[in-house]
């Protein structure tokens, strides 16, 4: 039986352009639905990967402009409770001159201090409860965004007092002032645990041992300010206000005097910065802990190894008492022969900022000194005579 195949040659034709019209048509129509030239990586494979790399720096750069936009909300809420706050404390200042008014009956008075009362519970419930996105603005709690209650306390403390008071204290009795120059205060990079170092300075010493440091910081472990206790901060007998002040005897002499000499390995005076730093505030109650310790045989001992170079400095509660003990002599005979202390030692390497701390001792003291010793090394071996406990 015969086979035969009947085909229809103009029906092909129409049908493949038929579809071929039909996917343009469904191309446009996408495009057109759309708004993108390109929705396939079939229709232009570079061009959707560079409008791809495009697309991800513009919707960054949309997040970044809302993540602007959101700390200035923040910020203008701060602002708003910030308002509030000083128009409380305006009032409150207003509300203590007309209590000063001698007219007022004891019945005014009492109102005057229940407003008064009632601005104060106002300015704290808004310093707690100010928030944003359920962060507190200002709260002093760990959830707060500017730090944590013991940071802020001893950031308040620094403000309002330590540092002044430190400032004012050595200028006073060493009459010696910084330069001007910054000093970063943190609260962060430096930790070995409470009862070790409370709080330290730090800064670069030039590779001569000859001039000012630089980059000179203080650095507080707070697991030793906490609880922070205002206003003096911390326990008996080491307030915080007194670690300041021994933190910020070095910090001035940093930068008032050729310290870089002091810390040559030579002539190891870590000794004097130490000492000076304790006699600022007073180590009594150290240099009796250390007698009922290691004797007073031992303070001589320690105070007799100072100076001599290879590191003697050990940094233990008993090297910080015998050099107490040292400077505390030393202020003492300069104040024997009619000078003013250790002020005079301090004012002259303030005043000549090549001079070394021997030299300065030297100005000082040269009627008590016995050559061949060095300045210092005199007036040491005279420290290490016997002590007697009622002079402390």
């Amino acid at each position: 039986m015969p086979l035969s195949i009947n085909t229809n040659l103009a029906a092909l034709t129409s049908s493949r352009n038929l579809s071929s019209t039909t996917a343009d048509l469904n191309r446009s129509l996408e495009r057109l639905s759309s708004g993108l030239r390109i929705n396939q990586a079939k229709g232009d494979a570079a061009g959707l990967s560079i409008s791809e790399q495009m697309s991800a720096q513009i919707r960054g750069l949309n997040q970044a402009s809302r993540n602007a936009n959101d700390g200035i909300s923040m910020l203008q809420t701060a602002e708003g409770a910030l308002s509030s706050i000083s128009s409380a404390l305006q009032r409150v200042r207003e509300l203590s001159i007309q209590a000063a008014n001698a007219t007022n009956s004891i019945n005014d008075k009492r109102a005057l201090q229940e407003e008064a009362t009632q601005l104060i519970q106002e300015i704290e419930r808004v310093s707690t409860s100010a928030a944003f996105n359920g962060e507190k603005v200002f709260d002093t709690s760990g959830a707060s965004v500017l730090g944590t209650e013991d940071q802020l306390a001893v950031l308040y403390g620094l403000q309002t007092g330590w540092l002044e008071q430190s400032e004012s204290l050595i200028q006073q009795y060493y009459g010696i002032t910084a330069d001007g120059a910054d000093m970063n205060i943190e609260l962060t990079t430096f930790t070995d645990g409470a009862g070790g170092t409370a709080a330290r300075v730090v800064g670069s010493i030039p590779g001569g041992f000859t001039g000012k440091a630089t980059d000179v910081k203080l650095q507080i472990d707070m697991s030793d300010f906490s609880p922070v206790n205002l206003p003096n901060g911390g326990n008996a007998p080491f307030y915080n206000d007194r670690i300041i002040a021994h933190e910020m005897v070095p910090a001035v002499m940093y930068r008032s005097m050729n310290i870089a000499s002091m810390f040559n390995p030579a002539v190891d005076q870590t000794w004097f910065l130490e000492g000076a730093a304790e006699f600022i505030h007073g180590a009594d109650e150290r240099l009796q802990a250390s007698i009922g310790g290691v004797g007073i045989g031992g303070v001589m001992t320690r105070a007799a190894t100072f100076g001599g170079g290879g590191g003697a400095w050990g940094g233990t509660s008993d090297d910080y008492s015998a050099a107490y003990a040292a400077v505390r002599f030393m202020h003492q005979e300069i104040k024997n022969l009619g000078g003013s202390g250790i002020k005079d030692v301090m004012t002259y390497l303030n005043q000549n900022p090549t001079a070394t701390l021997d030299n300065a001792i030297n100005a000082a003291t040269v009627a008590v000194l016995t050559p061949p010793l060095t300045p210092s090394l005199a007036l040491l071996t005279q420290a290490a005579r016997p002590i007697s406990a009622d002079s402390i």
